[in-house]
């Protein structure tokens, strides 16, 4: 496995490229891989796409994406529309960046398991119907795409989604903390997924039941504080991942307050990860 970062955690210096940048942090702190966005206009152009791509294979930094759509919408029209974009998005970061996967997430997050249409069942067929669309879209870049269950749906939920598309280039990122936020155990979630996983957001959350008679709480944890067991996740993914070895285990917040450190917060999780997932990092 190899141990990267999502970009919001990775403070550029100031003055620098805010993509460049980070890059540079991640190789200041021995990571291998991060997540990266393309999300502003200035960014979406081919010559700093290329740029960008470029800087990272020269100091040694695997680049991912990360990425949505509305494919599971109560609306067909939207839904078609949502996949064309996808694929397009996709296929035009691929050209100009060489980045060959990219999670996905249902969205928007409010249309979760709890929304009355569709029905759960005819929504897993649309959702992996769609998914196995995008995936033969983008297969002739060579590119692989992860559903990723973000705080939406259950790790089965998720899994029958990806049989449904059945396609080898479509596969999971799981994140080991959002099952939380689905009232989930977070090791179940990892076995529900573990034979599609090829990518891994690797987060904390410390749970309050019932914090106050107003409800219970789940925050975010620097990781090791909180009770997501991420070194049995780490074990079922090492015995049942379908290639550990590439595996990427990127350190996600949940959320962070205005008041929080990033930086804190990721050498936090660093340090713990080095130390307690020293037998599954390469």
């Amino acid at each position: 496995m190899k141990l990267g970062s999502t970009g919001s955690v990775l403070i550029p210096a100031p003055g620098s490229d805010p993509l460049l940048g980070r890059i540079d942090r991640a190789v200041e702190l021995g990571l291998s891989v991060i997540s990266v966005g393309f999300r502003e206009p200035a960014q979406r152009t081919p010559e700093y796409m290329h740029e960008v791509a470029e800087y990272a294979a020269k100091r040694g930094i695997e680049l991912r994406r990360g990425g949505g759509g509305r494919i599971g919408s109560a609306d067909p029209e939207e839904r078609r529309a949502e996949v064309e974009r996808v694929i397009d998005d996709l296929l035009e970061v691929n050209k100009y960046t060489g980045i060959r996967f990219s999670s996905f997430a249902n969205q928007p997050m409010p249309h979760n398991r709890w929304a009355p249409e569709p029905p759960m069942d005819e929504r897993i067929d649309i959702i992996g119907e769609n998914l196995a669309a995008i995936g033969d879209a983008i297969r002739q870049a060579g590119m692989a795409l992860g559903l990723e269950n973000h705080c939406d749906y259950r790790g089965w939920e998720c899994a029958a989604m990806l049989a449904k598309a059945n396609r080898p280039n479509v596969m999971a990122q799981l994140d080991t903390g959002n099952a939380f936020t689905v009232f989930e155990e977070p090791v179940d979630c990892a076995m529900a997924l573990a034979k599609y996983v090829v990518s891994c957001h690797l987060k904390d959350i410390k749970v309050t039941p019932l914090v106050s008679r107003f409800g219970t709480v789940a925050v975010n944890a620097v990781l090791g504080e909180g009770q997501v067991d991420n070194i049995a996740i780490c074990k079922i993914l090492q015995e049942q991942a379908p290639d550990p070895a590439s595996l990427a285990l990127l350190v996600e917040p949940l959320t962070l307050k205005p008041e929080d450190d990033p930086n804190a917060y990721l050498l936090g999780s660093l340090a713990w990860a080095r130390e307690k997932l020293a037998a599954f990092l390469g």
